[in-house]
């Protein structure tokens, strides 16, 4: 029993500060990833997720610091400061970054497609219309759509004038 906690345990200071360091990189560097998730209602709740699940692995981790061998007022002090150090998130997310017109609050309307890969279905020029939740304003970008597993598509934007040979037309 007592191993398989100390498993747990070790588990869990593997898992949280890892989704600790994809909230940071998703809000901060994640629209240069360009990977997009292909349902689009799962899509505009991920950030709520990610949000809340960085705020659990906060706590969590506050939670694991906490040991019988110490004194008494120091646990106590640890799971009532990582109380407030979990409320970061949210307050991040919801004073700033909700405010923001970024891929995290678009929402793609429309998608038409305008070339396929002549080597690859997969593979797209599609036309998006992309909503922004936040300013309810619309934009339409021209971009590279490639469908590389059932949940997520990678999408380019590009210039369609520099077009090869690759390319056939959608009827």
């Amino acid at each position: 029993m007592k191993k398989n906690l100390q498993i747990l345990q070790k588990l869990f200071w593997i898992i949280f500060p890892t989704i600790i360091v994809w909230f940071i990189l998703y809000f901060s560097i994640g629209e240069r990833f360009s990977i997009y998730f292909t349902d689009r209602t799962f899509a505009s709740y991920f950030p709520y997720i990610l949000v809340f699940s960085t705020a659990v692995s906060i706590y969590g981790i506050f939670i694991l610091l906490i040991h019988s061998q110490r004194k008494k007022w120091i646990n106590i002090l640890l799971f009532t400061s990582g109380l407030l150090f979990a409320s970061l998130p949210f307050l991040i997310y919801h004073g700033y970054f909700q405010h923001q017109c970024h891929f995290w609050n678009q929402k793609i309307t429309e998608s038409q497609p305008l070339f396929v890969s002549k080597i690859d279905d997969s593979e797209k020029i599609s036309e998006i219309k992309i909503e922004c939740i936040t300013e309810q304003k619309e934009q339409t970008k021209i971009v590279f759509l490639k469908e590389f597993t059932p949940f997520f598509n990678w999408i380019q934007e590009i210039d369609i004038q520099n077009l090869d040979n690759f390319w056939k037309k959608v009827e």
